[in-house]
């Protein structure tokens, strides 16, 4: 049976066989997953912001 935190888990980045991409293509690669790491950095901002402002209620 599986728990809500598991369920909550991410789920497994399907990896790449970099050897057949052209340079083209693993620069568009490596800009997709820069603007990835930009998008979870600012999802991980708001996330403490509200734990911060949760845990400052029960202080």
């Amino acid at each position: 049976m599986d728990t809500d935190e598991e369920k909550l888990k991410p789920k497994k980045v399907e990896v790449l066989d970099l050897e057949v991409m052209s340079i083209e293509g693993l620069g568009d690669y490596v800009v997709h997953l820069q603007s990835e790491i930009k998008r979870v950095q600012a999802e991980i901002i708001l996330k403490t912001k509200a734990r911060r402002g949760a845990e400052n209620i029960f202080k």
